[in-house]
């Protein structure tokens, strides 16, 4: 079992976890639960608290990175990631932007 998790993380898109989906497959899920998420909240702030994978997964489309380099991206422990998502409504295409990335717990400052 270390080796097939081994494996996965040194190469996801051939790899998937034991028991688990291979990564076109969660992309795809994850990418069409995006979707809904932007068509049903337009205009409008969310949070989205979600384990680092599907943190990982968003942050490899949004920074246009081949799926083959999802787990390249740094995803620590109780990370903060904004995105900025801008629509233009004569074409309803939509254009998500990485505001920022901040590592760890927020501190008892709130920051």
């Amino acid at each position: 079992m270390p080796e097939q998790l081994q494996a996965f993380f040194s190469d996801p898109e051939n790899n998937p976890p034991p028991g688990g989906e291979t990564l076109q497959a969660f992309h795809t899920r994850l990418m069409a639960c995006w979707e809904r998420l932007m068509s049903e909240h337009e205009g409008e702030h969310i949070l989205l608290v979600c384990h680092g994978g599907v943190i990982r997964m968003l942050l490899t489309q949004v920074l246009g990175l081949p799926l083959s380099h999802f787990s390249r991206v740094d995803v620590p422990y109780a990370c903060r990631s904004r995105l900025r998502v801008f629509h233009d409504s004569e074409t309803g295409d939509r254009t998500p932007l990485l505001m920022h990335h901040i590592p760890g717990p927020i501190d008892a400052t709130g920051s």
